[in-house]
């Protein structure tokens, strides 16, 4: 799904986007001449593997998500939660998928690792 950084006003529009069982819904508002600000959730759920165990399992995901949304080049280290848009096109799948890998690089623990709540891995 992608959205014209130049159709997206001062007033919030709701926009919705869903992939594999995980969506990305929230508002798109302009906050300045080349800046958009994105309020919105991923919501669904998504398959892990479990960090500890190795066992695939999947997990809900209520995770809240606010992104500033630039159609120009920002000065280095000006703003880490800005995302460029150079071509004037907001691309909310390249956004759920950016946040979908992020999530996925974290480490997770299925629920049964979970209810062991021990500190440190044992080896054998």
């Amino acid at each position: 799904m992608k959205i014209a950084f130049s159709k997206v006003g001062r007033s919030p529009g709701d926009f919705r986007y869903q992939r594999e069982g995980v969506a990305l819904a929230g508002t798109l508002q302009r906050t300045e001449a080349h800046r958009v600000e994105l309020d919105g959730e991923i919501e669904g759920e998504l398959e892990l593997e479990c960090d500890r165990c190795g066992e695939r399992y999947r997990e809900a995901l209520e995770l809240p998500l606010v992104l500033h949304l630039s159609d120009r080049p920002l000065p280095i280290g000006e703003d880490l939660d800005t995302v460029e848009f150079l071509d004037g096109t907001i691309d909310i799948e390249r956004l759920l998928e950016s946040e979908i890998t992020a999530y996925r690089s974290e480490y997770h623990y299925c629920p049964k690792c979970r209810a062991e709540d021990r500190e440190i891995d044992l080896e054998y």
